[in-house]
């Protein structure tokens, strides 16, 4: 509940600068976090984001800026299938309306039913990593963001970055907390993460 005490001059705005941003607004203010965006876009910054069910709530046409001024939009399928009124067993319909409301990639998680990612030509799907043991679901969403923005980093890759996320949220559900169990580039080299069940077709 924090991010709702948060404001512009808490904020070291001029400090900001980075390759890429990731952007998980909770509920902070909706003009702050456009205001973020805008700096970022002015200082050549990529940025994914990750809305809350309390941005999602506001309607797409309120966060139209937000969506077309990133390069990666994350949503649960839950909240793409409310985003854009289309039916939660519509997967290929609901991505048919996200793809129009975005400018770059468009990802909905989906629990163990894995993950989709439309660039708005094809839907790239991944399953999910057999988990050892699940300890504490907390962090799974973030770290699954986290990881592909990490792997398009590394490889600008779908694919890539899709298994990549896959393992880190694997392997933070496997730990106490959000941050225990996060990967490194080298903790993703272990053969366990190798292989991931992937496919794409044609949206």
């Amino acid at each position: 509940g924090a991010t709702e005490k948060i404001a512009e001059k808490d904020l070291s705005l001029s400090k900001l600068k980075a390759g890429w941003a990731y952007v998980v607004p909770g509920m902070l203010p909706l003009s702050l976090v456009q205001g973020l965006i805008r700096r970022f876009e002015d200082s050549g910054t990529k940025t994914a984001i990750n809305p809350s069910g309390f941005y999602v709530k506001m309607g797409a046409k309120k966060l139209k800026f937000l969506l077309r001024s990133t390069q990666v939009v994350i949503l649960n399928r839950e909240e793409g299938a409310n985003l854009t009124g289309v039916s939660y067993d519509n997967i290929k319909g609901i991505f048919r309306r996200f793809d129009g409301f975005v400018s770059g990639l468009a990802i909905l998680t989906d629990g163990l039913n894995g993950a989709w990612v439309s660039d708005g030509k094809y839907v790239y799907h991944a399953g999910v990593f057999k988990e050892k043991k699940i300890i504490d679901r907390t962090g799974a969403g973030d770290a699954f963001g986290s990881g592909f923005v990490a792997g398009m980093i590394e490889k600008n890759d779908v694919n890539y970055a899709l298994r990549f996320a896959a393992a880190n949220a694997t392997s933070v559900v496997e730990q106490i907390g959000a941050q225990a169990g996060i990967l490194t580039k080298k903790d993703f080299k272990n053969k366990r993460w190798h292989y991931l069940d992937l496919d794409v077709e044609p949206l």
